[in-house]
């Protein structure tokens, strides 16, 4: 944080990207960042002002849609809106779901 405005003054560069883990933990918070956490999103929505003062688009990464939106109206600018991990997760879940309703139980 204390150098940011002389990374984002680096000339050629197109836009940063704010890691919300690396930031809980340099914070001494958990390392799953938690959106509703008010220094952490006020250190966030920092960043994302200081980028536009130095005229470089701020992205950041969201684990739900809720989260992007949320970020998006801080004025983040580029967002990323779930993993590679999510949606496996969440489609063996739905396939897990879909075997137990279809199948029939062995007798």
């Amino acid at each position: 944080m204390r150098q940011a405005e002389q990374i984002m003054r680096t000339e050629g560069l197109g836009a940063i990207y704010v890691g919300a883990s690396d930031l809980s933990i340099a914070m001494g918070m958990d390392c799953v960042p938690d959106y509703r956490n008010a220094r952490l999103l006020d250190c966030i929505k920092g960043l994302i002002d200081l980028g536009e003062r130095c005229g470089i688009p701020v992205g950041a990464f969201a684990p739900t849609l809720e989260d992007s939106l949320m970020l998006q109206s801080l004025g983040a600018r580029i967002l990323w809106v779930g993993s590679d991990q999510g949606f496996i997760k969440v489609g063996c879940a739905a396939r897990a779901q879909q075997y137990h309703a279809e199948s029939s139980p062995r007798r």
